[in-house]
């Protein structure tokens, strides 16, 4: 087998491959949607806080919180929570 033609097999190899990977990975993220799904779905107890989640808020919150000083405090973590409690407690 001459240089040109083994090259041309590693190449047809690899995209064979990338075709196996890429519909292995379609296929165990349809198997996952459930899963993901379960935990990511909105239950009844916290129904309307899903677009709090994501930053989206009503005209009724907006305007409570534009009527007041707000001091905006993110953490990631409860370790980080936890480690700011003394700031909150001083504010």
């Amino acid at each position: 087998m001459t240089f040109q033609g083994q090259r041309f097999l590693i190449y047809g190899m690899i995209h064979v491959y990338l075709a196996v990977y890429n519909l292995l990975l379609l296929v165990g993220l349809v198997a996952a949607l459930p899963f993901i799904w379960r935990e990511v779905k909105p239950d009844r107890k916290s129904a309307g806080d899903w677009k709090e989640r994501i930053a989206v808020y009503g005209r009724e919150t907006v305007e409570h919180l534009q009527k007041q000083k707000n001091i905006w405090l993110h953490t990631v973590s409860i370790g980080e929570f936890l480690s700011i409690t003394p700031l909150i407690d001083r504010l």
